[in-house]
């Protein structure tokens, strides 16, 4: 069985390793990773290993995920955050942006956002970047809650409250005695 050959050039991930091909020999292919070190990869790991090229098609699609508050309306949600992605100019517009209600969260309904471009580790950060601001920004004009995570403390009996007065004695000082005035 012979594999789908990588290219000189190719982004690549494989046990880990993430980066753009630049040398391929009989034993060995160099790696450069997006940090700018060089990784040399022996070439029974990339046979052992699955490879995933990540640049082998000029369009990949990318995902977040989003959480919106219980109180909010879910299609109107799914609403806004489409139209704010399919205005971004980093998104391939010949191919749908999907939006779909994923799960109920601690705190959040959460959706799951996918669109497509560029299939460069740079247009995923790109597009990536703007959506992310774009859809914040879209949910914050429409008054869309993104939560933070709740925390609701119960107790199985009542908790005495204290009522603090101006003139009583607080716990890092002595109280005084009528004597002492």
């Amino acid at each position: 069985m012979v594999r789908q050959k990588m290219r000189i050039g190719d982004a690549i991930e494989c046990n880990g390793i993430v980066g753009r091909v630049e040398h391929i020999s009989l034993r060995e292919t160099h790696v450069r990773k997006f940090s700018n070190e060089l990784t040399i990869v022996p070439n029974s790991t990339l046979f052992k290993n699955p490879v995933e090229i990540l640049t082998d098609k000029p369009h990949r699609r990318h995902e977040i995920v989003i959480g919106v508050s219980y109180d909010t309306d879910l299609d109107t949600a799914a609403d806004v955050i489409r139209s704010a992605v399919e205005g971004l100019d980093v998104i391939e517009k010949d191919r749908r942006v999907d939006v779909f209600a994923k799960e109920f969260n601690a705190s959040s309904v959460d959706f799951t956002v996918r669109w497509w471009s560029g299939s460069k580790p740079l247009d995923m950060h790109t597009s990536r970047d703007a959506v992310v601001r774009a859809v914040k920004s879209a949910l914050d004009e429409n008054g869309i809650e993104i939560p933070f995570p709740y925390v609701t403390n119960t107790f199985k009996e009542a908790l005495s409250i204290r009522r603090l007065r101006q003139d009583a004695p607080r716990d890092d000082e002595p109280a005084q005695s009528d004597s002492d005035a």
